[in-house]
């Protein structure tokens, strides 16, 4: 259990940082519900970011009540942040955590890198998840 908490950690802060870029951007929207979903999803496709490919890495995505493909780690978020231990195993957080910290270095490319300069950064842009505990 004490080796998971690495990983823990780690999602709590991906997601509290997508909460934060995510609570600026709704300010600025009056049509964004207060849902955090809502928020995140605002984020999202403000930036342009695709969350197709994440979702589908996510294990828990098909398990998220709300069906948000751009909130695809919200169970595992919800498992860490409140600690609900519904039997969630640690695979399924690592994979979500892969797929977050890959969503959130895409939120922060499409926010700080000028559409025009985008094709000098296709190492940044073309990101993708990796399982990595077996490379």
């Amino acid at each position: 259990m004490l080796s998971d908490r690495t990983v823990d950690a780690r999602i709590a802060s991906i997601a509290a940082g997508m909460e934060v870029l995510a609570e600026r951007y709704a300010a600025h929207d009056e049509t964004v519900g207060s849902a955090t979903a809502d928020k995140i999803r605002n984020l999202v496709t403000s930036l342009g970011v695709d969350v197709d490919d994440l979702a589908a890495f996510s294990e828990t995505f098909e398990d998220t009540s709300d069906g948000t493909k751009e909130y695809f780690y919200s169970n595992s978020r919800n498992f860490v942040l409140h600690n609900e231990r519904d039997n969630m195993p640690f695979d399924n957080v690592f994979r979500d955590y892969e797929a977050a910290i890959t969503l959130f270095r895409r939120v922060l490319a499409n926010e700080f890198v000028l559409d025009e300069e985008r094709d000098r950064y296709t190492s940044l842009l073309n990101l993708s998840p990796t399982d990595q505990r077996f490379e």
